[in-house]
Order: structure tokens, then C-alpha cells, then sequence
């Protein structure tokens, strides 16, 4: 990439990945990731970028549909992968959610449990597809900040789901989609940072309550890795832990923006501390697959977890597995 690329510090560590993509394919070849294992499973994080009816033809209506060249790149990318597990953020009303689950059921990929809500003064929402079953939902949909006296919702709210990815092991899942960085006249910044600030109000307490929650947060929040955004989501003390991970040439960015022709990274997986003994660093990546740039302009950012409550440095004694057992549900 060029020099606004992201790089990762840990770019050594995937040299032999990256030199087997440039023999087999080039810079562009495929490289969805390595193999997982049983007792794991692999969750992704995806901006579709306006999987929407939008007025794509300017003629007044919001009656055109995502091109299909770019719904065939968005199936392909999530193909790729095979998560188990697929958060995903800008998608439109509940038909283009179904959409977008009849395109994947289509492809091969069957998600029977599924979650999806859109706030009634928003044109995109948020939505969840697994093949584990959700025993809980608690969206967070009507919390509010004020700017300059004007008292503003949070504009796509949050998704909150318990999942059960076997009968010993439950995490909670927060998908989240932030404030752009388009103008607002009451700031677009202040304003995302008020949103970061509520969505770690709600990670602090579900954490006070349940210090061995498995939860991770997912999702795009719009801002870098040193904005105020992110440390407002994270928290001080830190409630969360940045997952970071890259692709087979040590890139982390997860966005272009075309009009300023610069890479970022504003899409992440942070997970709490019960759960980060769980995750799985080395099988965890950002794909580079063909078309990855076509469907949306934004990239998933996948990680990988070990489906059993573990300790930091190895399982838990059975003792502490008992406590833990079924922490991904609040008490």
C-alpha cells in the first residue's frame, strides 16, 4: 500500500503468509485467514457500506438498491471468511436485512438465528446473523447527550445480544456504529465522542455488575486508534482491550477513503478481560481478498475465540470454570 497505509508493528510475524500471497496472487491475492479448530469459533465485524435503498439515480426517490455488482462483493468477502458469528453495521430497513440473509443463505452460508433494529429517525441500522442462539436481547435505543443546550439521541443506538456458543460457554455482543465524520452543525466530533462516552457508560456497568462478563464490542467507530473516541469507548481504567489485528502484509487499516486517498483504521473488535484468555491473537486477521474494496469501502475486522472460559495462562481449575460458567449472562 501506499505511504498512508497503517501498518502493524507486527508485520514480521506474517512474512511467510504475505510472501505466499505475492507467489500465489500478488498483493491482491486471497488470504481469508488461517484455519480454525473445533472448541473455536470466528466472529467478524463488517461496515457494508449502504446496504440500503438509497436515490442513487437523484431523481427524489430512495428506491434503488445496492448495485448488484457490489451485493456480489459483499457475499463473496463474508464467503471468504465463513464466520460464525457476523455483526454487521449500515444496512438498511428490515427488507434489506433480509436481503442481505437471503444473499448469504443463497451462497451457502445459513444464519438460523438472526437480530436487526433500526431507530426511527435513522436511514441505516445494525443487525446480527449467527449460528449460535441469542438467549438474550437488550438494544440500548433511547439514550441522549446534549451539545451547545440542543439535546441530540444517539443516532443508530446499540445492539446487545447474549449468545450461547455451546451450553458451557456464553459471551455478550455489542455492536456499535458511531457517528460519521460528515458536518453536523452541532460537530460531528463532540458528537462522537458523546456517543463513545455513553456506549462506555453502559460497558462499565454491565462489567461492575459481572466482572467475568465475556463481552466484546464490535463494530465502526468512525475515529483512530489515538482519538478521544476510542478512549472514551475503552475507558480509564480500561474496561476493554484492542484486539488489533492485521492482515498476511501487516496492514490494520480497515477503511479507505477514495476522496482523500488515505487508509485508516476506525473498525474494531475490544473485548473485556474475561473474555481476552479466550481470544485466539494468531488466528485472528483482516482479510485481503479479491473485490474486498468493490462491495464496500470498509474491510471486516475478524477475530478468533476459543469457545471454553480460560485463564490467562491456560484453563481455568474447575473451581474458577464453575464460577465462570454461563458469565456471559448479567446477574
Amino acid at each position: 500500500m501506499n505511504g498512508a497505509t497503517v501498518r502493524s508493528p507486527r508485520a514480521g510475524r506474517w512474512f511467510i503468509c504475505a510472501l505466499l500471497v505475492v507467489l500465489v496472487g500478488g498483493v491482491d491475492g486471497v488470504w481469508a485467514g488461517p484455519a480454525g479448530s473445533v472448541g473455536e469459533f470466528k466472529l467478524m465485524t463488517y461496515n457494508l457500506m449502504r446496504f440500503s435503498y438509497e436515490d442513487r439515480d437523484q431523481d427524489g426517490q430512495r428506491d434503488n438498491f445496492k448495485p448488484e455488482e457490489q451485493i456480489a462483493a459483499v457475499v463473496s468477502v463474508i464467503a471468504h471468511v465463513n464466520p460464525d458469528v457476523l455483526a454487521v453495521q449500515e444496512v438498511g430497513d428490515a427488507d434489506s436485512f433480509d436481503i442481505l440473509r437471503r444473499r448469504l443463505s443463497d451462497a451457502g452460508l445459513v444464519y438460523p438465528h438472526t437480530d436487526y433494529f433500526i431507530l426511527p429517525h435513522a436511514t441505516i441500522g445494525l443487525g446480527l446473523l449467527s449460528r449460535f442462539p441469542i438467549v438474550r436481547r437488550m438494544h440500548i435505543t433511547n439514550e441522549t447527550y446534549t451539545v451547545g443546550g440542543e439535546t441530540l439521541p444517539v443516532q443508530r443506538g446499540f445492539l446487545v445480544v447474549d449468545l450461547q456458543a455451546n451450553p458451557q460457554y456464553t459471551f455478550r455482543l455489542i455492536n456499535a456504529h458511531l457517528k460519521s465524520k460528515r458536518f453536523h452543525p452541532a460537530g460531528q466530533s463532540e458528537m462522537r465522542r458523546n456517543e463513545a462516552r455513553l456506549l462506555n457508560k453502559h460497558v462499565r456497568r454491565m462489567l461492575d455488575r459481572n466482572r467475568n462478563l465475556n463481552l466484546v464490542v464490535v463494530g465502526d467507530l468512525n475515529d483512530g486508534v489515538q482519538s478521544s473516541t476510542l478512549r472514551e469507548v475503552i475507558g480509564s481504567p480500561p474496561y476493554l482491550s484492542d484486539t488489533r489485528p492485521a492482515d498476511a502484509l501487516g496492514d490494520v487499516w480497515t477503511h479507505f477513503w477514495e476522496f482523500q486517498e488515505t487508509y485508516s483504521r476506525i473498525d474494531y473488535i475490544l473485548v473485556s478481560a474475561a473474555m481476552r484468555p479466550e481470544w485466539v491473537a494468531e488466528k485472528s486477521y483482516l482479510p485481503r481478498v479479491p473485490g474486498m474494496l468493490v462491495g464496500s469501502d470498509h474491510r471486516p475486522v475478524v477475530a478468533v475465540f476459543k469457545a471454553a472460559d480460560q485463564m490467562p495462562d491456560g484453563p481455568e481449575s474447575d473451581n474458577n470454570a464453575a464460577d465462570r460458567r454461563g458469565s456471559g449472562r448479567e446477574q
